[in-house]
């Protein structure tokens, strides 16, 4: 445990911010490193941000109370192996409930944005599924290093409406992209997909990070619910988003509804 404390210490306390009252990031660190040593009782405390993955420690001394930020995902990607193993353990207790807490409405196309944490998984075909493409395989384990926000369903016609009369674009973008209010956008080309996700302040997904996100932190299945294909759980054309249950992650119609784009198209 002691030696799991001097970990964690050495590397934020070259990171520590000066202070108002002038106390060395070094002074602070060994308050800190002392107070988490002999755990003495009301001198530290903390919370955790799972979105941002930032534990504010608050740790009282002679010269006042402090606040000192440790990002444990970056520690965690960094190679501390203690704060990786503590990461994933308590990623992995979180249920579907707490997932979806973790969304956020993005203020420029107003649709609502879920937290994917980091993880590993095997991407590719399935042991057993007879309907893989031949682009599907083999299968590979592929690892996820940083978090990262998806859109929790596929963009809505209204939400590309607004992308097109925000940049003095015609809508439809083109004859074939139908579609109206929460109805899934369909038909939309690469590089208006591409404009969509620079526009809203992000990007296209890479494959990788599509389908770890659809599988939702399940491995070996061919679809997020089962290995058995169920017209209850998907739409069989465009439709309006968010109709079906979603999966762990809090992700809506990652089968059926609507083709989707990802970063590796070219």
């Amino acid at each position: 445990y002691r030696h799991q404390i001097h970990e964690v210490v050495d590397q934020i306390v070259s990171e520590l911010p000066e202070t108002e009252s002038s106390i060395s990031p070094e002074t602070l660190g060994k308050a800190l490193r002392d107070a988490l040593s002999k755990k003495k009782e009301g001198r530290i405390k903390g919370s955790f941000d799972v979105v941002s993955g930032v534990l504010t420690i608050t740790l009282k001394t002679q010269r006042g109370e402090f606040k000192i930020p440790v990002n444990f995902y970056a520690l965690a990607l960094a190679g501390a192996a203690w704060a990786r193993g503590l990461l994933f353990h308590f990623l992995a207790s979180l249920s579907l409930k707490e997932y979806q807490d973790r969304c956020a409405v993005n203020p420029i196309d107003q649709l609502q944005y879920v937290w994917v944490p980091p993880g590993t998984f095997w991407m590719g075909c399935v042991p057993g599924d007879e309907d893989c493409e031949e682009l599907e395989s083999p299968r590979r384990q592929v690892t996820i290093a940083e978090s990262f926000w998806l859109c929790r369903s596929p963009v809505t016609a209204s939400a590309m409406k607004r992308f097109a009369v925000a940049n003095g674009l015609e809508y439809p973008l083109n004859k074939w992209a139908g579609g109206s209010g929460d109805e899934a956008q369909c038909a939309i080309h690469y590089s208006s997909a591409w404009m969509y996700c620079e526009w809203a302040g992000g990007r296209l997904p890479s494959e990788e990070e599509w389908e770890y996100a659809a599988r939702g932190g399940k491995d070996g299945l061919k679809y997020p619910w089962g290995n058995q294909f169920d017209k209850s759980r998907a739409a069989l054309g465009p439709e309006r988003v968010c109709q079906y249950s979603p999966n762990d992650f809090g992700l809506y119609d990652l089968v059926g509804n609507v083709f989707e784009w990802t970063s590796g198209f070219i």
